[in-house]
């Protein structure tokens, strides 16, 4: 049987591994921090804090009593969740661009090197 003692410890235990994560994020301003990301991580990294900040929300208001599902909060996750899959989706793409065709390329430098070969080296 679960104890209040043990679920309390595991809470506190929750909560020193989340100052630990996010104490790097936390040292310094995030203007300074969102300066020193490219667009794309400044774009996950506000996308994270502003789910992070109502997903917190919604949990205290179910703690109180009051349903979250009636509350604006709901609409403001939603959209967030939006955000999050549309950077997602640009993430995705970006490294689709990254992957070499290493069968286009060998094409490529064929035909060039072919080229090159008929010309008489020019």
């Amino acid at each position: 049987m679960v104890t209040l003692g043990d679920t309390i410890s595991q809470l506190e235990s929750a909560i020193d591994n989340i100052e630990e994560v996010l104490a790097p994020l936390l040292a310094q301003p995030l203007p300074d921090t969102l300066a020193k990301l490219d667009p794309l991580e400044r774009c996950k990294l506000q996308a994270f804090i502003a789910y992070s900040i109502n997903t917190l929300f919604f949990i205290y208001m179910k703690l109180n009593g009051v349903p979250p599902r009636c509350h604006r909060v709901m609409s403001e996750l939603q959209r967030v969740q939006r955000y999050i899959a549309k950077i997602s989706k640009v993430e995705q793409v970006n490294t689709r661009k990254l992957k070499l065709d290493k069968e286009a390329a060998a094409r490529f430098v064929k035909h060039g090197t072919s080229n090159t070969d008929k010309n008489g080296g020019n």
